[in-house]
């Protein structure tokens, strides 16, 4: 996860998911905009959220994230 600051009332979020791999591209659409508005309703200075598909292990093993 990414932060960045435009501006006092203004944070732009990016995310790296894991979806489960049976889920169609609909699904997996669906559940990132749910995803963006649920953490929209936590702060609504986060006005961008950016969701990107990938996969925890291969990052974790890459050491650029913590252990799952």
């Amino acid at each position: 996860m990414l932060s960045m600051h435009l501006g006092p009332r203004e944070i732009l979020l990016g995310v790296t998911l894991d979806f489960c791999d049976d889920l169609t591209a609909t699904q997996i659409e669906d559940a990132a905009d749910h995803f963006a508005a649920l953490i929209q309703g936590v702060d609504t200075r986060i006005t961008r959220v950016f969701v990107r598909s990938g996969r925890a292990r291969a990052a974790y093993e890459r050491g650029r994230v913590e252990a799952p």
